[in-house]
């Protein structure tokens, strides 16, 4: 049963987190670790990618495609969360996101994130 806010995958978007949490050695319905999503090496870098690959997902989820610039995303604990300004910031900045960083962002769809083939 769905809760307000509960984030609503399409079977390929779960299959793509299903193989990440895979990778990572996460047992199913565990939390995936803020450590393996770390940007820069502090907690805080850590809990706001979370938050953004949170808001990004849900997002997706119910829109089908990626945000502008302009889009604000409420999370399910009320928040606002600028999830247009993150995403183009995570792609500014996406020469220091580590490769779980990347696989997800990847998993929701994010062209640039795709691994160089």
């Amino acid at each position: 049963m769905l809760k307000s806010g509960d984030i609503v995958l399409r079977p390929h978007q779960e299959e793509a987190v299903e193989a990440i949490v895979r990778g990572l050695d996460i047992p199913p319905g565990k939390r995936i670790p803020e450590a393996g999503l770390r940007a820069s090496g502090t907690g805080k870098d850590g809990r706001a990618f979370q938050k953004g690959l949170e808001a990004l997902a849900q997002y997706v989820a119910r829109e089908g495609r990626l945000p502008g610039r302009s889009i604000v995303q409420v999370l399910a604990d009320g928040t606002e969360h600028r999830t247009g300004v993150w995403l183009a910031n995570q792609r500014q900045r996406r020469d220091r996101l580590d490769t779980g960083q990347s696989t997800a962002l990847a998993a929701l769809g994010v062209q640039w994130a795709q691994p160089d083939v």
